[in-house]
């Protein structure tokens, strides 16, 4: 899932290659959604612990996340493929956004939907075990030998009665 739009990504970065007629356009439009995807796939496999994903509805830093890492695959794939118009800031981008990830990740920030209430979180599994009513009893089992286990008469006249 996608967590970015293309209108979006088009409106950051307008200076991707668009003008170059219908095709110019659509082979820009396949690169964005190639990588929307890709960010999208990093994103979940980073958050899948901590949050259920996808998000619904979407955070406002996780759009931004994708984002930062899609203009930076989408500029890799259309201007650093020979490594002379490498440019730091697209660099910084992805950095950002997987240092927000690793943050995230870590419980170091919170994710807010966008009326601002924490999105909920997966349970951990620490929070998932039970601890027995019985925890401080001693096992009455083991108190006599099982040989000498016996039943009490009396249970067993009450239930031949009830035949």
């Amino acid at each position: 899932m996608s967590y970015s739009t293309l209108a979006n990504i088009l409106t950051i970065v307008p200076n991707l290659p668009q003008a170059a007629g219908e095709l110019g356009y659509t082979q820009t439009v396949a690169v964005i959604t190639h990588h929307q995807i890709r960010a999208g796939g990093i994103i979940d496999s980073m958050l899948s612990r901590r949050y259920t994903v996808p998000f619904s509805p979407v955070p406002e830093l996780i759009m931004q996340i994708e984002e930062d890492i899609v203009i930076y695959y989408v500029y890799r794939s259309f201007y650093t493929a020979d490594n002379y118009n490498k440019v730091d800031y697209f660099e910084e981008l992805k950095d950002d956004g997987n240092t927000l990830l690793k943050q995230i990740m870590a419980g170091d920030i919170d994710l807010v939907d966008t009326s601002g209430s924490s999105m909920p979180e997966n349970a951990e599994e620490d929070d998932l075990i039970l601890d027995s009513n019985t925890k401080d009893y001693k096992s009455f089992f083991d108190i006599d030998d099982s040989l000498s286990w016996s039943f009490d008469s009396d249970q067993l006249d009450n239930i031949s009665d009830e035949r």
